[in-house]
């Protein structure tokens, strides 16, 4: 059986004999190690330097109930634990301590003994006494609790990131057979495949791969079924793995296959559930990846990789039958261009001459010999393949609609705003929108917050009955009317996606709930919408991920930056009666953005003009010859769009750190040569970069009308 596992690339960066590696890894002395100290607040410093002090880790200082003397310390990282198992599981327990037995003489020891006895579950408890320790386990995204005074940390399993649901194979779809595909988590993918085989020799071994990453792979087999030389020589060849990292079940068959240079596959890889029950009962090994829905099966033939998961649903003549066919079509695809090409350049006479002539007919105009002319062909088919893998996607949704969806009518297009903070995830969605020829990039997006996309679907317009144009309308009136958001269309919206120094922005859209009113008795019920839709503020991306929102405010200051306020309203105190408000509307509008390189480090410079009229007052005001009042205004008018420039300014740079203004473009256009050695550092650069802002405000005009209407 060692036969099909023959030799690894061996790495000369490794200094262990006999280890592979394809990065020289990081040395253990990287990270703090040692013993964990007594004293909590040593435990807390070499946490944070541990970890670059870094805005996900969180650390929480509590007293222990009464005890006001003692403290413990609970750490996690935020996003791999369960909010709801920390709070009621450690932190409430912790700081109520009312139904906790008393202590007569308390003491680091004994409050120890206490919470590794009643903290949440006991076989979910752990401890350590390491800190190399404390931190792998940490990443793993368990909560560590800290006595002060005591040495050893308890492990609290509490993990609880979010992951995707099970649903079918996207890339092996099958007419036969169950509807269930892996998902990106191990321990999910390990509970489906112990619901499928009932049987106690099922083994699953874990390993961890790679000293950065630390990636969780598991050896699957059934004991007694599988070889036991086979079984080592997975565990040898997996532990041998000296790595930074592991992304992808790809990565990981590169180090274990027979030939990793040979073009030729030598180990599977299937996301179908079936496939791989059916490959273990077979005796062979599954190999799952954390982070992949996508499994490795070894050893493998060709005959595995031209058989179906519905060979095994059909009868036995059936599937045989699909086999050979299969087997005899591999062969004519293999087989027939070469005959091709041979009998076309070398041996014409075993051609029929009637073919022959049609052949040179098809041919008179072609530029290129027939071998060229057979692999464009093989790479157009490749092309063609990768280009439709998305769109069976789309397709299955004629399973659930009543009527043939057409995507060219498409307005527009909401997205979940889950899936907008998933890394890469959006992309996906807008490579299917440029590669089919049916969607339009003029479709309008735009990001959901707050609520779910089945709830927002489920929102009701008053003046439209249908939900795609009230959405539209709704995004067209913003812009235009109050300019406090924007919906780009998905061309734009790639557009900036591309561009350097600039991070893109889409409208959001949420749910507005109105109260219901009963009807008074006797009086004919009135049909009333629960809850309607508005766009309000603006989603902030960093590349491709959703990480923030914006407020109106903020949203009107970035749209200032970018150029792109058409109208809204300005409210402003009035200089004659500071409790009165004047609103002015905004009326014609100009920006310019113009960066300077200052001591090798860019300052930018911003000048908004911006021209209004007298929208609405709440005091009349006697504008005729009094310069002075008229000149306050527009300092006033200057000052408020001042701060709405400020204010986005400071979210962009402090809360969201992404350069959603687009001041980098401005620096691209202006110094391309800076530019080229500054961009990969913009994000450093950015949240640092001193901005000065100038507002010029006129006002043209009152209005229709010099004064307010006056009672008799």
């Amino acid at each position: 059986m060692r036969g099909r596992f023959r030799i690894f690339r061996k790495s000369k960066q490794s200094g262990t004999p006999g280890e592979y590696s394809a990065y020289p890894s990081l040395e253990p002395e990287v990270l703090a190690s040692g013993d964990i100290s007594t004293r909590i607040s040593d435990n807390e410093k070499r946490l944070q330097e541990a970890f670059g002090y870094s805005s996900d880790l969180v650390i929480r200082k509590i007293k222990f109930g009464a005890y006001s003397d003692l403290e413990i310390l609970v750490v996690h990282i935020d996003g791999l634990v369960d909010d709801q198992m920390v709070t009621q599981g450690i932190l409430r327990p912790i700081g109520v301590f009312s139904d906790w037995p008393p202590l007569d003489e308390p003491s680091p020891v004994k409050i120890y003994s206490q919470l590794k006895s009643r903290l949440i579950a006991k076989d979910e408890l752990s401890e350590v006494g390491r800190m190399e320790d404390l931190l792998k386990e940490i990443c793993f995204g368990n909560s560590a609790i800290m006595v002060d005074g005591n040495n050893l940390a308890l492990i609290a399993d509490v993990k609880g990131w979010r992951q995707r649901n099970i649903e079918s194979p996207t890339t092996e779809p099958t007419i036969r057979g169950a509807k269930e595909g892996f998902v990106e988590t191990t321990r999910t993918n390990t509970s489906i495949l112990r619901r499928h085989i009932r049987d106690p020799r099922l083994r699953i071994e874990e390993r961890t791969i790679g000293a950065i990453g630390r990636t969780t792979i598991s050896i699957v087999y059934i004991a007694g079924v599988a070889g036991d030389d086979v079984v080592q020589e997975v565990r040898d060849r997996v532990d041998r793995i000296s790595i930074d990292s592991i992304q992808e079940s790809g990565q990981l068959e590169e180090y274990i296959e027979d030939a990793p240079l040979s073009p030729f596959p030598t180990i599977l890889r299937t996301e179908r559930v079936d496939r791989v029950v059916g490959a273990l009962l077979e005796g062979r090994i599954a190999i799952l990846t954390e982070g992949t829905p996508f499994a490795l099966i070894v050893p493998c033939n060709l005959f595995m990789f031209l058989s179906a998961p519905d060979d095994y649903f059909e009868r036995s003549p059936i599937g045989s039958l699909l086999r050979m066919l299969r087997l005899f079509l591999f062969f004519i695809a293999l087989l027939l261009p070469s005959f091709f090409v041979v009998a076309v350049t070398f041996h014409q006479e075993m051609i029929p001459t009637n073919l022959a002539v049609s052949i040179a007919a098809q041919r008179e105009g072609v530029p290129f010999p027939a071998l060229a002319e057979a692999i464009i062909l093989d790479l157009a088919y490749e092309v063609l393949r990768e280009g439709t893998v998305r769109v069976p996607l789309a397709r299955n949704l004629a399973s659930e609609s009543p009527r043939q969806i057409f995507w060219v009518y498409d307005r527009v297009l909401l997205i979940g705003e889950k899936l907008a903070r998933e890394e890469d995830s959006i992309t996906q969605v807008l490579d299917f929108y440029n590669r089919d020829q049916e969607p339009r990039m003029g479709t309008h997006l735009m990001v959901v917050k707050g609520t779910t996309l089945d709830e927002i679907m489920s929102a009701r317009f008053e003046l439209e009955r249908q939900p795609n144009r009230g959405f539209d309308e709704i995004g067209k009136v913003v812009a235009a009317r109050k300019s406090t958001s924007w919906v780009p269309t998905a061309l734009e919206f790639c557009r900036e996606l591309e561009t350097e120094g600039l991070e893109p922005v889409l409208g959001a859209a949420e749910v507005v709930h109105r109260p219901r009113h009963e009807p008074e008795q006797g009086v004919l019920r009135e049909v009333t919408i629960s809850h309607t839709a508005r766009i309000s503020g603006l989603g902030a991306f960093k590349g491709n991920q959703l990480v923030g929102w914006l407020n109106d405010r903020q949203s009107r200051g970035v749209l200032w930056v970018r150029g792109k306020v058409r109208s809204g309203i300005i409210v402003i105190k009035n200089p004659q009666a500071e409790e009165r408000l004047i609103s002015l509307e905004i009326r014609r509008t100009g920006r310019k953005i113009t960066p300077q390189m200052i001591d090798g480090r860019p300052v930018i410079k911003i000048r908004i003009d911006v021209e209004g009229s007298f929208g609405e007052t709440q005091e009349e005001i006697q504008f005729l010859g009094d310069s002075e009042l008229w000149d306050s205004l527009e300092r006033r008018f200057a000052a408020a769009v001042r701060n709405e420039v400020l204010a986005a300014l400071q979210a962009a740079q402090e809360d969201l750190e992404s350069d959603i203004l687009g001041l980098g473009r401005a620096v691209h256009n202006a110094y391309p040569r800076e530019w080229q050695v500054m961009k990969d550092n913009w994000d450093e650069i950015f949240p640092t970069l001193k901005v000065e802002v100038e507002v010029f405000a006129t006002l043209k005009t009152s209005g229709l009308t010099l004064r307010r209407i006056r009672n008799r």
